[in-house]
């Protein structure tokens, strides 16, 4: 009877070592790792609308080009202008409609109050308040390569995409233009 010797057995277990590694440790967290830097590139588009929106001169109407002023565009277009393009520039991701709200907030403390269309005039002070523009939208941030129907559980962010409740709030700069048209 011959002894056989044990060497060389861990190079022929070696490639079925490393692709098991690589199928339960490395593989999932390079699609957590995408998803999540997916989630961050998201949050930053919202927050960017939210800055963008709060620089607009009125809250509903897109101003035209007058004597010596330019042309301004509302919150909620220059909101949903900065959203489309980052949405055209990323793949990943998917964003649903903004929603986008003025807050009053008393100075003095107190609750907050939300309207949807702009503030009345009668209810418009900025010496007692401050407001701000808030967006908030649903997306999702997908892994790298989605494993959806397959025998693996879904996890989202890690083999199903991570759904997302993201806003962003931002004050508003020129108060009278909050006013709603007609009040």
């Amino acid at each position: 009877m011959v002894k056989r010797s044990g060497r060389g057995s861990f190079t022929a277990e070696l490639p079925v070592v490393l692709l098991v590694l690589f199928m339960f440790l490395a593989f999932p967290m390079l699609n957590l790792a995408t998803s999540s830097v997916r989630a961050y590139f998201l949050r930053s588009a919202v927050l960017q609308a939210a800055h963008n929106a709060a620089k607009a001169c009125d809250f509903d109407d897109d101003l035209p080009a007058e004597a010596n002023e330019p042309a301004c565009d509302s919150a909620k277009t220059r909101a949903n202008q900065t959203l489309n393009a980052f949405k055209s520039s990323f793949s990943g991701v998917s964003l649903g409609a903004p929603n986008i709200y003025i807050v009053q907030q008393p100075i003095n403390g107190g609750t907050a109050t939300t309207f949807p269309d702009g503030v009345p005039k009668s209810e418009l002070n900025d010496e007692l308040n401050t407001y701000f523009i808030e967006i908030s939208v649903d997306g999702q941030a997908f892994p790298l390569i989605p494993m959806t129907g397959t025998i693996v559980p879904q996890v989202p962010g890690l083999t199903s995409p991570m759904n997302l409740r993201l806003s962003g709030r931002e004050m508003f700069e020129q108060t009278e233009g909050l006013a709603k048209n007609g009040t």
